[in-house]
């Protein structure tokens, strides 16, 4: 349609408008192709011509790309103008940031806005809230049906923070319906039934997930299935009364998270082990201060779950120490 004096060619309006902007941007990483008006993007949000309200997608847009590309120092520029007055769909994108970038947090006090249940759920989750993390992952799930990272999220925060194994199933196997053969959602089953002692069920899992493994499943790397899986299999075996194993199979586990540089795979194969040695000999949990200082180390939410996770496993050894008085 040609241009008249009463209206504006659409590129144009899009290069003039940082809320069409940031929609393309969005659209155009969604499509894995490069925009061509990230640099328009980057101009619209430095001119001090709008409002923070009407820039906040649009940096938050920039900020994820920045991200993605491994400029933590622009993403973390970006983000930050995002979140003075910002939108619901750049705290999503600032949480998710925040997962996935280390040295960025979201602020402690935001501005009042009307959350997703996804952005909520991980809200609660950093804030140390797991109850209510629950309670919204079911309203993600519900939101988004055949989607894994609810479920994911839910039976993380049910099984790690709260202990509560069945619901954390629940969770999981909800997911598995519309996604039955997902290799990350099997592993998080497997790790749930070993929790709940549901051990037959748990053999029959690491079965699949294995097989799963060495068909390449592309969820993870080659070097984070085998500490995973090493991880269960000790797991399993504590579970089973073999502790002498289990600890061997925990060791490789952590030796090999540690030769792979995967803080985060080590810091949760030696807390879970830690977990397991006081439910099998209840003896005190000697390297406590150690395994505090490493979880301080991994991101907001994640090390508020398993913070909640050191807590129990001290509640055991009192416990423990109480039935032996």
């Amino acid at each position: 349609m040609a241009a008249t004096p009463d209206t504006v060619p659409p590129a144009a309006a899009t290069s003039r408008d940082p809320w069409l902007v940031a929609a393309e941007i969005v659209a155009a990483r969604a499509a894995e192709r490069d925009s061509r008006l990230v640099k328009t993007g980057i101009r619209l949000l430095e001119s001090g011509h709008f409002p923070p309200k009407h820039i906040s997608e649009l940096a938050s847009a920039l900020a994820t790309l920045e991200h993605l590309e491994g400029k933590r120092r622009k993403a973390r520029k970006f983000m930050t103008r995002a979140l003075e007055d910002p939108t619901e769909n750049s705290v999503a994108q600032g949480l998710w940031i925040a997962r996935h970038m280390p040295g960025f947090e979201m602020p402690e006090h935001l501005p009042e806005v009307p959350l997703a249940f996804e952005a909520s759920a991980w809200e609660a989750g950093g804030t140390g809230a797991h109850d209510v993390a629950i309670a919204k992952s079911w309203e993600w799930l519900k939101d988004e049906p055949f989607a894994r990272r609810s479920a994911m999220f839910g039976s993380f925060v049910a099984s790690v923070a709260a202990a509560d194994y069945k619901t954390a199933i629940e969770f999981v196997e909800s997911a598995q319906a519309a996604n039955p053969n997902d290799a990350r959602l099997e592993a998080q089953r497997l790790y749930c039934l070993a929790c709940a002692n549901e051990l037959d069920d748990a053999e029959e899992a690491l079965g699949r997930l294995e097989k799963m493994a060495r068909a390449g499943a592309a969820d993870y790397s080659e070097e984070e299935w085998a500490v995973l899986l090493s991880a269960d299999r000790g797991l399993i075996a504590f579970r089973r009364g073999q502790h002498d194993l289990g600890r061997e199979l925990y060791q490789k586990a952590i030796v090999l998270a540690t030769n792979g540089k995967l803080a985060e795979f080590r810091t949760a194969a030696r807390v879970n082990l830690a977990r397991e040695e006081v439910l099998a000999s209840g003896l005190p949990l000697l390297n406590r201060d150690e395994l505090e200082v490493a979880v301080q180390d991994m991101p907001r939410v994640t090390r508020e779950v398993y913070a909640a996770q050191l807590q129990r496993i001290a509640a055991l050894e009192v416990s423990a120490h109480a039935r032996k008085s």
